[in-house]
């Protein structure tokens, strides 16, 4: 069965008491999976969500995409993360510039940067080793 996202629908059952669902998307790019698999006893119910709803997230609040700083200048660098469940992951932020290499740690760091274009990445690791990350470019001195 296919779906008006794209999406096909399988379903299959190995008895009466278990039934198992699989969601996979036309697009390699995009493609998830979702099962669930449900007996009659009571613990025995799992549920397993699409890869990318696991990710942590990630949000660069300052600066902003395409920032100019005057040199030399500090540069104040603002962020959130959380990890799937929504538990702060904020403190585990790391901070690092294409040009600058590492810049520190946490949701507020403030650094001079040299001049020149900095694509800036902010990374978070969940207690599962998943990562993600978010990135802006910035200019300084130019």
């Amino acid at each position: 069965m296919t779906a008006d996202d794209g999406t096909r629908s399988i379903a299959r059952s190995s008895s009466s008491d278990t039934t198992s669902q699989a969601l996979v998307s036309d697009e390699p790019s995009t493609a998830t999976t979702a099962t669930t698999e449900t007996t009659d006893a009571p613990t025995a119910s799992t549920a397993s969500a699409p890869a990318a709803q696991l990710l942590p997230t990630v949000t660069i609040q300052t600066p902003v995409d395409a920032a100019s700083f005057e040199s030399p200048g500090m540069v104040h660098f603002l962020g959130v993360a959380a990890d799937a469940s929504g538990a702060d992951l904020t403190s585990r932020i790391a901070w690092t510039s294409s040009l600058d290499g590492a810049l520190g740690t946490g949701g507020s760091v403030v650094k001079a940067l040299s001049n020149g274009t900095h694509t800036i990445t902010a990374s978070v690791t969940d207690s599962a080793g998943r990562k993600r990350t978010a990135q802006v470019a910035i200019t300084v001195g130019k």
